[in-house]
């Protein structure tokens, strides 16, 4: 195994999946220290999709 894979490896955690989706409930205290702020809008924002990617995502959207 070379270097870079084996390093890569070390720092991986894996996290297993439940076989069935759960929802978790927190008290609403609890909930806000789990929370995470949003990044700033210019991070949010995808400029360079597109028109017909767009369209065809909005589309996809209102399917589901």
């Amino acid at each position: 195994m070379d270097v870079e894979r084996r390093l890569y490896t070390q720092a991986v955690s894996v996290v297993e999946q439940p076989d069935e989706p759960s929802l978790r409930v927190y008290p609403p205290d609890e909930a806000l220290h789990r929370a995470h702020s949003l990044p700033p809008r210019e991070r949010l924002v995808v400029d360079d999709v597109p028109e017909e990617d767009w369209i065809a995502f909005q589309e996809a959207l209102a399917e589901a």
